[in-house]
């Protein structure tokens, strides 16, 4: 991962005395290689926008105590299994998770999805169409998720912002669903509607608040994790006709991150004095 340029050939032996001034060693920074189809998951910004790997494997093994809210992925790219139109508003590139406010009494998970590509916030034909889904791991999704290929992929709840004809309406807004945690899958699922308000488009981002209400009235409650815990995936989809295959993976264009998920960052406030 570091590596120092050396300014002399030889190792060891007496110098040889010259006029010349020695290169000063200067310290290279860069990305650590990962073997090919393993993305990054938790990552350090440093200098120049360039990252470091600190995890790329499963997101529950050696999760780190403090996750930074951070996913990236090394290129954009498409789900093997994908069969519907490239598209770069399909195309994953990174996302962000940030839990901030009181955690119990009126809390806010803010989660961000960004694209290779301008968002199309209203679509007026069916091939500009795109699904933005925010997979949670609360504790309790099952050993293995759902897709061919992403088994560290896992969640028991998901948070869907359908850009479908005529964009985000009252009559399709964006939701908040419980999974069936065995399973990953919505079979057995409690669908909660979000605000229409709750979800912002700006060029190639798209970001989506959910409230967290109280610890009675939460729609995402936990299953098992504290909220510093849970784990995240961001992935797009093309809808119908794309939807056939097991659970409709063929419909599913990209993961960010590409083989796990990621960590929130948690926001801390001062609460509110008591009057």
């Amino acid at each position: 991962m570091f590596s120092r340029a050396r300014g002399e050939t030889g190792h060891g032996g007496p110098r040889v005395k010259s006029d010349r001034r020695r290169p000063s060693s200067k310290a290279v920074v860069g990305v650590e290689t990962l073997e090919g189809r393993m993305l990054l998951s938790y990552l350090v910004v440093v200098k120049n926008h360039k990252v470091i790997p600190v995890h790329g494997g499963d997101a529950r093994v050696a999760e780190p105590l403090f996750g930074n809210g951070l996913a990236f992925k090394k290129q954009a790219n498409f789900y093997t299994f994908y069969d519907g139109p490239r598209t770069p508003n399909l195309d994953g590139v990174s996302a962000t998770a940030v839990f901030s406010g009181n955690r119990v009494t009126d809390g806010t998970l803010t989660l961000t999805g960004t694209v290779a590509g301008p968002i199309i916030a209203k679509p007026t034909k069916a091939a500009q169409q795109a699904i933005y889904t925010f997979a949670i791991d609360r504790g309790g999704a099952a050993k293995a998720g759902p897709f061919p290929g992403r088994s560290h992929i896992r969640f028991d709840a998901v948070v869907v912002v359908p850009l479908t004809l005529g964009g985000i309406t009252a009559k399709n807004p964006p939701y908040v669903q419980i999974n069936d945690a065995s399973i990953n899958t919505p079979l057995a699922t409690t669908t909660i509607d979000l605000s229409t308000s709750s979800v912002k488009i700006k060029g190639d981002t798209l970001t989506v608040a959910v409230p967290l209400g109280t610890s009675t009235t939460n729609p995402i409650p936990s299953t098992g994790k504290a909220i510093d815990q849970w784990n995240f995936n961001f992935f797009t989809r093309f809808p119908s006709p794309y939807g056939s295959g097991k659970n409709g993976y063929h419909s599913i264009a990209s993961f960010t991150p590409e083989q796990t998920m990621f960590q929130p960052y948690i926001q801390h406030v001062k609460p509110l004095r008591a009057t």
